[in-house]
């Protein structure tokens, strides 16, 4: 029979050493569920990592998170997991997160046991999302597409490898199945900027818009979309020509628009403005002074910088559909509009060699890594140089 060697530290339920196991044991006491009394077991090699499992199950508690059984469903779970994250996310992540549990995961999985779920099972369901097609046009023209994108694909996979890792940290299975899948192929998309020819024939298109100051900052700062519509005019100095961008513009579901803070730390940040930016800036404030004094009582004083005909904010996709049709009016690349102006942004701000690291403190991107990564193939000659630094090495 097994002899067992009981410690307890206050707090941390009870701890022993099984010697006919030969691991540390870890018993947490949940109280009485239906009348019947409760209890948790945890092991580990080591006493500090049955503590540790203990302590995490005490904190997830404490946030009403209870720890579940070997009977526990995925959808069960990932309700549960659902509302742990919403306090630790913004508000569109957490929203594309219950999207995908709702629509994808819950559907396919979620009648499967949480500690049943096997990589199969998972690379099954991403397997058939990736094949999944729809038929596009109309006669001859009819074709099948593929229903989601790789991108969507991976994003599935992805939303369950994050809730599953949480249930390996407190302690619900031994491992991470979606961890072991493979998604789809992505293709990079390749950036296609607008060059300096096309920009200022955009600049020339929008010259008696009412929104022209925002497609000029878009433009020349290269600004997110939510960034650019949430600015107040107390974030922007046009005497010292800068702006700070200090929230974001989201749309949310059952709440409609709402500020939130900047997209990372990196992204509250302040930008230089060029002149041609000031002047732009000055020229729309002197405008809405107008269009308030004509509104009159009807005016929304909400402090923003762009703002619809009644001084509220603008809906972020009314913006790209405009934008989208000032581009084609134009005779203009029209894909992803907003983006091809913060893209157009870096190509010309690489092309007068301006360092990466000032790049991506102009475009908020969190690592320079990743200014990099996107835009590697705009640095003029990086190629050749690499080149020239081995020859200058090796004497060549």
């Amino acid at each position: 029979m097994a002899t067992m060697r009981r410690k307890r530290a206050n707090g941390e339920g009870t701890i022993y050493f099984h010697e006919g196991m030969g691991v540390w044991v870890g018993m947490l006491d949940l109280g009485y569920v239906e009348g019947k009394r409760k209890r948790k077991k945890f092991t580990g090699k080591t006493r500090q990592e049955v503590a540790k499992k203990l302590a995490t199950v005490a904190v997830a508690r404490e946030a009403g998170i209870e720890p579940g059984d070997d009977r526990e469903r995925l959808d069960a779970f990932l309700d549960r997991w659902l509302l742990h994250v919403k306090a630790t996310v913004r508000p569109g992540t957490y929203e594309s997160y219950a999207s995908v549990c709702k629509v994808h995961l819950k559907p396919n999985l979620g009648r499967i046991p949480l500690t049943k779920l096997s990589i199969r099972d998972v690379q099954e369901l991403i397997d058939r999302k990736a094949a999944q097609t729809k038929t596009v046009g109309e006669g001859k023209e009819q074709r099948e597409v593929p229903a989601l994108s790789a991108r969507r694909v991976a994003m599935i996979r992805n939303t369950l490898r994050m809730a599953l890792q949480q249930a390996m940290k407190w302690d619900l299975i031994p491992r991470n199945v979606a961890a072991l899948t493979k998604a789809p192929r992505q293709e990079q998309q390749p950036v296609v900027p607008l060059t300096v020819k096309q920009g200022e024939l955009l600049l020339k298109a929008v010259a008696e818009d009412r929104l022209r100051a925002l497609w000029t900052v878009f433009l020349l700062t290269g600004l997110r979309r939510g960034e650019a519509l949430g600015l107040r005019w107390q974030d922007v100095d046009l005497d010292r020509a800068s702006l700070t961008v200090m929230q974001s513009l989201q749309r949310q579901t059952g709440k409609g628009l709402v500020f939130v803070e900047p997209k990372s730390r990196s992204s509250r940040r302040t930008i230089p403005l060029p002149a041609m930016a000031v002047q732009a800036l000055r020229e729309h404030s002197r405008r809405m002074a107008e269009e308030r004094l004509r509104v009159g009582p009807e005016w929304q004083d909400s402090g923003l910088v762009f703002v619809d005909p009644f001084g509220g904010p603008i809906d972020p996709d009314r913006v790209t559909d405009q934008l989208k049709v000032i581009l084609e009016e134009a005779g203009l690349p029209s894909d992803r509009p907003v983006h091809k102006l913060r893209h157009s942004c870096a190509s010309v701000l690489i092309s007068q060699k301006v360092d990466a690291l000032v790049v991506k403190e102009v475009l908020g991107h969190s690592q320079v890594s990743l200014t990099l990564s996107v835009y590697a193939h705009l640095f003029p000659g990086a190629d050749r140089v690499a080149a020239s630094a081995m020859d200058a090495a090796f004497g060549g």
